[in-house]
């Protein structure tokens, strides 16, 4: 909940924000996925909705029993989500701001342990 009030201006902005993750192992633990959602709905101290969004992200990583090397597949943003809401209150104003957010991004690592 973020309240801003001053001497002239009072406003309520709320976020809830549910998320969930996962750890998956499949073949003896050598395939690991891990997805992770947040969901987030903002809205005003009336109720009406100002903005809803979510992001996902997951990770996937492989490695064979007994190997030094690991591969990782990850990916940010992955629904594509493009902007996010921020309000400021002062005794003069209130502000709006609206964040634009990177596209998706994956990247692809490998690892060797020594």
């Amino acid at each position: 909940i973020n309240d801003f009030q001053s001497t002239i201006n009072q406003s309520k902005y709320i976020t809830h924000k549910p998320s969930i993750g996962l750890e998956l192992s499949f073949f003896k633990k050598s395939l690991l996925i891990k997805p992770q959602y947040d969901f987030y709905n903002y809205s005003n101290k009336n109720g009406s909705v100002n903005k809803k969004y979510a992001f996902m992200s997951a990770e996937v990583f492989y490695s064979k029993p007994g190997s030094n090397w690991e591969f990782i597949l990850s990916g940010d943003n992955i629904l594509s989500t493009d902007t996010l809401n921020k309000e400021n209150l002062t005794d003069l104003y209130l502000a709006t701001s609206k964040y634009y957010i990177q596209s998706p991004i994956w990247m692809f690592s490998v690892k060797y342990k020594l």
